[in-house]
């Protein structure tokens, strides 16, 4: 089930948008007013989609809130807005939204924009992991597929981009096109756990754990363990 976050100002809309996602079967992660607010609720609950207000609180600010969040987590957007007028239309594409819906949002619209979005993730880009089984993955390097075992990854590290670089040893790495989330559900197995916003490990590779300092040491790096997770992750063992 798709996870979808809110940023909206005013609640008759995001109510209404709230009733209708719950109708098309999507999980409703909450919604906020407020840019600082907006990113820090992104960083912990990781929506698959964030739909966008461009007019907050009378001013066009859902724009620049809408490129932080494409800059600093990779996710796809949808711009919601009152505005249709030309110029408006333009400024907000240029950002690169997923679509760009006109209030109060019509239910067949907003299927059709959501559908968008999975039939994206279906659509490999370049450089991307193209295969997986249970024991390697395929990474398009140019023109050529690099096969690497999952056994051998220590590290994904997003690099904020929507690129992700993934660590077979501290000298050796791939980049590739996704989110980390996108490489975290591809990846679906005991042994990769998301242990930061810009992290997934290896936890067969850890080494040891520094708990005050909240540090993970995954081979040779050094990962930092993001607060959202740590229940999570110290779940999974037994602490004698």
């Amino acid at each position: 089930m798709k996870k979808i976050f809110l940023i909206e100002d005013e609640w008759v809309h995001a109510e209404d948008i709230r009733i209708t996602l719950e109708e098309l079967g999507y999980e409703w992660l909450g919604s906020t007013a407020e840019g600082f607010d907006a990113m820090e609720k992104i960083g912990s609950l990781s929506p698959d989609l964030v739909l966008v207000d461009l007019n907050l609180n009378g001013a066009f600010s859902g724009i620049n809130i809408a490129k932080s969040i494409k800059e600093k987590f990779g996710l796809p957007f949808i711009f919601v807005t009152s505005y249709l007028d030309e110029e408006t239309i333009r400024q907000c594409y240029d950002v690169g939204p997923l679509a760009y819906l006109h209030k109060p949002i019509n239910k067949g619209d907003l299927k059709a924009a959501l559908l968008k979005l999975e039939y994206l993730e279906d659509v490999v880009p370049e450089n991307d992991i193209v295969q997986s089984s249970d024991l390697e993955i395929m990474i398009r390097v140019g023109k050529n597929l690099k096969p690497i075992k999952k056994k051998d990854i220590l590290v994904l590290q997003s690099d904020a981009k929507n690129y992700v670089k993934i660590f077979t040893d501290p000298k050796t790495s791939y980049t590739v096109k996704a989110s980390l989330n996108h490489l975290e559900s591809q990846l679906v197995s005991s042994s990769f756990m998301r242990v930061h916003k810009e992290y997934i490990i290896n936890l067969s590779a850890i080494s040891s754990v520094n708990q005050q300092e909240q540090i993970i040491q995954v081979g040779a790096f050094h990962v930092p363990l993001g607060k959202n997770y740590r229940n999570d992750f110290f779940s999974r063992y037994i602490i004698l």
